[in-house]
């Protein structure tokens, strides 16, 4: 029995029907009637995959706008994210930073190379082993130290005018260094 059309056709306002009976090359396009349900192909690809059942009367539209939560209108649209102003991000973990306790760097990394550096500087003797709180009191004095340079550096940033530190800012705190931090 070919298909007939209700409530205008397969424009968008109408259902497929078949009524009740399946045709003959429902098999073949991989279509599957059931007793009161009329199946519309959902296309995927350009091609027709897996047939979903939408009850009689219904129409492609309300049938194709019940996949997301039966609301009716569009599928909802994720809203642009707002941009924020230069710096804002950069405050944002400024702060962050400044109220954890934790370590910057990683532990493993910093202890891999603590134990390369003693591997270089005692080269004849046999590695030591290295206690974890030692290398934990070691990476705090480093950063601790490594803290301290960068604010220097900062200073010297802006005393000549600049609010981005340069190498040549470093450079100068490092030729300072001979008076303690």
């Amino acid at each position: 029995m070919p298909l007939r059309y209700q409530s205008g056709g397969l424009d968008g306002s109408g259902v497929a029907s078949h009524g009740g009976q399946q045709p003959a090359s429902a098999g073949k396009a991989g279509y599957k009637f059931g007793s009161n349900k009329v199946c519309v192909p959902r296309l995927v690809g350009g091609k027709s995959k897996n047939v979903r059942p939408v009850h009689p009367g219904k129409t492609l539209a309300a049938a194709a706008l019940s996949s997301h939560g039966g609301k009716m209108g569009p599928p909802p649209v994720k809203k642009k994210q707002k941009k924020l102003a230069p710096g804002t991000v950069a405050l944002r973990e400024i702060r962050r930073f400044q109220k954890s306790t934790d370590t910057l760097t990683r532990f493993a990394p910093f202890a891999r190379l603590v134990r390369e550096i003693e591997g270089d500087v005692f080269s004849h003797q046999p590695s030591k082993r290295w206690e974890k709180q030692a290398l934990l009191a070691l990476q705090e004095a480093a950063e601790a130290h490594l803290v301290k340079w960068l604010e220097k550096s900062n200073l010297v940033a802006i005393h000549a005018g600049r609010v981005t530190v340069m190498p040549k800012d470093m450079q100068l705190v490092g030729t300072m260094a001979d008076k303690p931090f």
